[in-house]
């Protein structure tokens, strides 16, 4: 019985890491192209900045990664705080 669970558990994983895989570059593409036209849109706004240059998105890549890390970091660090034999009791 247990390893039939087993096997089906993995079953499951590998199939939703495939369509996981399958589509992060179509997101990615949608996202890529999503941008340029943002970029296209905003042409008029942004003042000698080029929009589709490689620096705003190496800027942009960079800021959107140090707020992913700070939103994983902050409530990590909120739960190694608590005390484990409280949070027992609470539950």
């Amino acid at each position: 019985m247990i390893a039939t669970e087993v096997g089906r558990i993995r079953a499951r994983r590998r199939s939703e890491s495939s369509t996981s895989i399958c589509l992060n570059p179509i997101h990615g593409a949608a996202a890529l192209l999503l941008g340029v036209l943002v970029a296209a849109a905003l042409r008029n706004i942004l003042f000698k900045i080029n929009p589709l240059g490689p620096t705003v998105y190496f800027v942009l890549a960079g800021l959107l990664t140090v707020v992913a890390a700070a939103s994983y970091f902050v409530p990590a660090r909120r739960a190694t705080l608590v005390d484990p034999v409280q949070a027992l009791r609470a539950e």
